[in-house]
């Protein structure tokens, strides 16, 4: 297993599964959308912070 994808192959297949059941049933997808942007909200003020070596709030 030198590559990721080959370690992992029955896990990507079960979330690309799960991803098309979730369209084909109008179901809600998790992580959303919203949990990705405040991730890199979260990312982003982390890169301010190290840069500017000072606290930075999030609102």
């Amino acid at each position: 297993h030198d590559f990721f994808m080959t370690r992992y192959t029955e896990a990507y297949a079960n979330e690309i599964a799960s991803f098309i059941a979730a369209i084909e049933k109008d179901a809600k997808i998790s992580p959303s959308g919203a949990d990705g942007l405040a991730a890199l909200v979260l990312a982003d003020a982390a890169v301010q912070s190290v840069k500017e070596g000072k606290l930075i709030k999030i609102g």
